[in-house]
């Protein structure tokens, strides 16, 4: 299996047993938007890792290109499910 594919894979995998463990302890209840969200943030978790392998970009930027995608993806995806903070 392609290297790209099964890491993207994993992440999808450990992002939805990571909220299953949280559903399952904090009894919430989510629709499909909220699942598909869960999947796409997985996937996207779990591809970024790919910039490791160019040997071209240095550490400090591997990290903040993953870091960065990472919050990207997160504020995005928190974006268009209208999460919002409550204090």
């Amino acid at each position: 299996m392609n290297k790209t594919l099964k890491s993207t894979l994993q992440g999808i995998g450990i992002g939805s047993s990571i909220m299953l463990i949280f559903i399952a302890i904090f009894e919430v209840t989510i629709g499909f938007q909220e699942v598909f969200s869960v999947y796409l943030f997985g996937a996207v978790c779990g591809f970024l890792p790919i910039v490791y392998e160019v040997d071209r970009i240095p550490l400090p930027f591997k990290l903040i290109i993953h870091l960065g995608g990472s919050i990207l993806t997160f504020f995005i995806i928190s974006t268009i499910n209208n999460c919002t903070i409550t204090t």
